[in-house]
């Protein structure tokens, strides 16, 4: 691959990362074989040798959250710890963090031409790509932990070319269903895929389809599931307790005080589904109870749930499914405002959209509706349309997300919250600007 990797270094030798993310966009092609053989070939090329030890996470909402958690959670032990997570909120090096830190453009941009050299014409997808690059940097950076999240499904994800020492999957919800089906059954079967033979399992959806659990016993996997083996139960004055069972349990039972934890139920329950991987590897990664409780305490999760203090209240939340956007209702209702709760919203054309509206719609007086730069985009007429059908519905056309959300801001009185929802894309062009903001100030 020597001479070859010259040949790539003299063509690209002056790209930078948006040149990278051009040209590995241009590589898809729609008649591409989705297989895995082609991947696991480059992968081959690139001498990947896996790290001590690797934990894959899939799951409809919570994968993120979930890996952030782990990540904080084995930093705090002292282990050295790689994670690769997609998509990115603000930078595309977000998607992978060295010990916590996003990677730098030109470590990425020298795991691009490594995986080009390796690819050699072999076809890739955008996501396949980025996923190969990643693992190259973390063996670089020679991680004792790498944590992998899933990109879509789990079957036919580049991250299901590796194999992993356990395999999480946390909450299962309707989402995506062109490629992994309509229904929990067919989703959950596609997310399976990521179990091994008699691999180690969690399972953090309390009540998992048929699907996962007999691909578990199948398997022969040894599996722990949320509310059958683990819990997750307040203790008052915001404090929770982990419970584990002995009789479940290799280490024996255990139970675990933990610090006010981030989020709502939802976050609650990705804490549960990270601390029972880490019991589960205690044999393989030993991980003392503080270090638990203090990886939580300074667990950070842009865009989850993220709240901005002030007179106007700020929440930036990704939520873009039912499942999702129900959970972010939730915590609206509980936390109630004195004034009015503002929306800056936008979304792909593949979600749920009218279900979405209606689940927020009595809590919001006013919706900024935008389009996000993205081909998948909901145009405005759409989103004006499901608005004007769901009622008494008062909303405002912006044509980017920044205006919209200045619009807002320039609207809201103090008392009011603006709550920022619907896609990654939209999240992540706001906090973008708030970003280069702060940086200015």
């Amino acid at each position: 691959m020597t001479i070859h990797l010259e040949s790539i270094l003299q063509r690209v030798d002056s790209w930078n990362l948006k040149d990278w993310l051009k040209h590995i966009q241009s590589l898809h092609s729609r008649s591409i074989d989705l297989e895995l053989d082609r991947v696991r070939r480059v992968l081959h090329r690139l001498h990947w040798q896996a790290p001590s030890l690797v934990i894959v996470v899939a799951g409809t909402n919570g994968k993120g959250s979930t890996v952030a958690m782990l990540e904080a959670i084995y930093r705090s032990a002292g282990y050295r710890v790689g994670a690769f997570t997609s998509p990115h909120l603000v930078s595309y090096c977000e998607r992978v963090r060295l010990d916590k830190v996003a990677a730098t453009e030109t470590e990425i941009c020298q795991a691009f031409v490594q995986t080009e050299a390796a690819r050699s014409g072999v076809p890739l997808t955008y996501f396949e790509f980025g996923t190969l690059a990643a693992l190259w940097l973390l063996q670089r950076h020679r991680v004792d932990i790498a944590l992998l999240e899933v990109g879509l499904g789990g079957r036919l994800d580049a991250v299901n070319v590796v194999n992993p020492d356990l395999a999480v999957i946390t909450a299962i919800a309707i989402d995506h269903q062109a490629w992994l089906g309509n229904t929990r059954e067919a989703i959950g079967a596609e997310k399976a895929g990521i179990f091994r033979y008699r691999g180690r399992v969690v399972i953090g959806d309390s009540e998992p389809p048929r699907s996962i659990s007999e691909r578990s016993v199948r398997l022969c996997c040894d599996t722990r599931v949320s509310e059958v083996d683990y819990h997750l139960r307040p203790s008052g004055q915001g404090q929770w307790h982990w419970e584990a069972d002995s009789n479940h349990w290799p280490d024996g039972g255990v139970s675990l005080a933990l610090p006010g934890l981030p989020g709502g139920s939802i976050q609650r329950a990705n804490a549960a589904c990270a601390l029972a991987a880490v019991r589960l590897l205690q044999d393989r990664v030993p991980v003392a109870d503080y270090c638990c409780w203090q990886g939580l305490q300074d667990v950070h999760l842009p865009g989850r749930q993220q709240v901005v203090a002030g007179s106007v209240e700020r929440i930036f939340d990704v939520a873009h499914n039912t499942s999702a956007v129900i959970e972010l209702a939730d915590t609206l209702r509980r936390k109630p405002v004195v004034g009015r709760t503002i929306a800056v919203f936008s979304i792909l054309a593949d979600k749920e959209l009218a279900t979405i509206l209606a689940t927020m719609a009595d809590l919001i007086s006013l919706w900024f509706i935008t389009r996000v730069d993205n081909d998948r985009a909901t145009s405005l007429t759409t989103l004006a349309a499901a608005l004007s059908r769901n009622g008494n519905c008062s909303w405002q056309s912006c044509p980017e997300p920044v205006s919209a959300y200045q619009r807002a801001l320039g609207t809201a009185q103090p008392g009011d919250r603006i709550v920022v929802f619907g896609s990654f894309y939209l999240v992540g062009a706001i906090l973008a600007v708030l970003r280069e903001d702060t940086a200015a100030a």
